[in-house]
């Protein structure tokens, strides 16, 4: 680990994503072309959060900027439990937070959440 703070985390010479964070991005971006219900799935709502909060401990330890996003994307989440209807429907809103979670996740897995390939 290295001293210093840097947007992506320390950088690996032979980099293996990471595959739990890859599978979440994976399943929030498929979300996004899930049809209209009418209660958005609580758990879809645990795994924004909880992924998050792994997310972020894991950046705060690798000294990555971009750790810091995770909590306040997976905030977004609460507009289903307390009501909200963004999730509701597919629109706008439900494309763009669902297609910002999956990109970030990705960039965490692919950066300061990958490990190093083992030598041959």
């Amino acid at each position: 680990m290295t001293d210093s703070w840097s947007f992506n985390g320390p950088k690996l010479v032979k980099p293996r994503p990471n595959l739990t964070i890859s599978a979440v991005a994976v399943i929030f971006a498929a979300q996004t072309f899930a049809p209209d219900n009418p209660v958005y799935p609580f758990y879809m709502c645990l795994l924004a959060w909880g992924s998050a909060l792994w997310i972020t401990w894991a950046g705060v330890k690798a000294k990555a900027y971009l750790s810091f996003a995770a909590i306040p994307i997976s905030l977004l989440w609460l507009v289903p439990v307390f009501g909200g209807s963004w999730f509701s429907k597919v629109g706008i809103e439900f494309l763009a937070t669902h297609g910002v979670l999956a990109l970030v996740w990705a960039l965490c897995a692919y950066g300061f959440l990958a490990s190093e390939k083992p030598a041959k």
